[in-house]
């Protein structure tokens, strides 16, 4: 009965009120049936008001309607010229109040545990609504700041641009054979320039990989590593460098991403060559449990075991402006491989050359046939 109120437990008063009527009911019903029950199942019809009350109401109005059914029971049938239910020594009143007490004591039990039931899942439920306005915020504050860092960018680099152009000009102006330290001073200015522009665009891609929506399908990390290399040919070929691909696994991440940690490894292999030796990059993987683990190993200068966890860092440059770039490339990869659940490091000796390696979540068999064939 419990259930089919649903856990509706009303006020005081309305309570108190159904606590008294029920008995009442309850003893007309009784006397109706009087003809042909006679004496036996005396409590029949009051053990039904109880359960009803306690159900509806809980433990102590369920209690009154049992003392007002075993005092109707008792007393009210002899005036009505139908004589007592029960006998005064008769144990049946002492059985249905023990029966009644048990019956109102686990309706409060249930109409308790309901009822936390019920505020805690409306505490979900306006929690799940106060996820989903944190979440719908998070996103427009982050296509609020991926605009601002389109714009903040383009503005940036307009004024670098008309830097760069005025120093031409007044170079074009100039007489360098009396003032040879003009054509020293704007390449000085020509390499701050280039540099800046490098950076605002690194911050620029830093920016997209924290902010943008988290992509994570099937990729095909043999034509991701690929395109990595297609996109970094130029400087392959300036540098007379080889990279070597092992087939790789399918992982479950964005495409863009993978192939930007690829490029972004390959790139940094090859910067950090040795100028004794073409650079060499190979590039394996292998499946442990439910990850796959990517290793990028170049023949370059390598560095102190001390520094591993640095060269993550924002704006981290081992090698001072010895060789060129901002810093951002190897924070970019930590976040992109960690933004899937992922961890990056990087084992290296100098001289020795470096092995970065990194870990994305395996793609099912299912869903590398799906990428497979795509």
């Amino acid at each position: 009965m419990y259930q089919w109120l649903g856990g509706f437990r009303p006020r005081r008063g309305t309570a108190w009120t159904v606590a008294l009527i029920l008995p009442i009911l309850a003893f007309l019903l009784r006397l109706a049936l009087h003809s042909l029950l006679g004496g036996r199942a005396p409590y029949f019809t009051f053990f039904m008001a109880t359960l009803a009350s306690a159900a509806l109401s809980g433990f102590w109005p369920g209690i009154a309607t049992t003392i007002l059914g075993a005092l109707l029971a008792q007393f009210a049938f002899p005036l009505v010229g139908a004589g007592p239910l029960v006998g005064p020594k008769d144990a049946t009143v002492v059985q249905f109040a023990i029966a009644a007490a048990v019956v109102c004591l686990v309706c409060e039990s249930l109409i308790f545990a309901r009822e936390r039931a019920r505020s805690a899942e409306q505490k979900l439920i306006e929690s799940e609504r106060r996820l989903q306005r944190q979440a719908e915020e998070l996103r427009r504050s982050n296509r609020d700041l991926e605009e601002f860092a389109f714009v903040a960018s383009h503005d940036m680099q307009e004024p670098l641009r008309m830097v760069n152009v005025y120093t031409q000009i007044l170079l074009k102006h100039a007489n360098m054979e009396k003032s040879p330290e003009i054509s020293r001073y704007a390449g000085y200015v020509s390499e701050g320039v280039e540099r800046m522009q490098r950076l605002i665009s690194d911050l620029l891609e830093y920016s997209r990989v924290i902010h943008g929506e988290n992509e994570q399908a099937p990729v095909n990390t043999d034509a991701a590593a690929a395109e990595a290399v297609k996109i970094s040919r130029d400087l392959i070929d300036r540098s007379n460098a080889s990279v070597v691909i092992d087939p790789l696994p399918m992982v479950l991440a964005g495409e863009a991403h993978v192939i930007q940690v690829f490029q972004n490894l390959i790139s940094n292999a090859i910067k950090y060559r040795k100028q004794s030796e073409p650079p060499q990059v190979h590039i394996s993987a292998r499946l442990e449990a439910n990850e796959a683990v990517f290793r990028v190993r170049d023949n370059g200068i390598g560095f102190e075991p001390e520094y591993s966890q640095k060269v993550f860092k924002l704006f981290t440059r081992l090698h001072g402006h010895q060789y060129q770039g901002s810093g951002l490339g190897l924070a970019i990869c930590q976040r992109i491989v960690e933004r899937y659940g992922g961890r990056i490091g990087v084992d290296s000796k100098v001289g020795e050359g470096s092995t970065f390696f990194f870990t994305l979540p395996a793609a099912s068999d299912a869903n590398a046939h799906q990428a497979a064939a795509r």
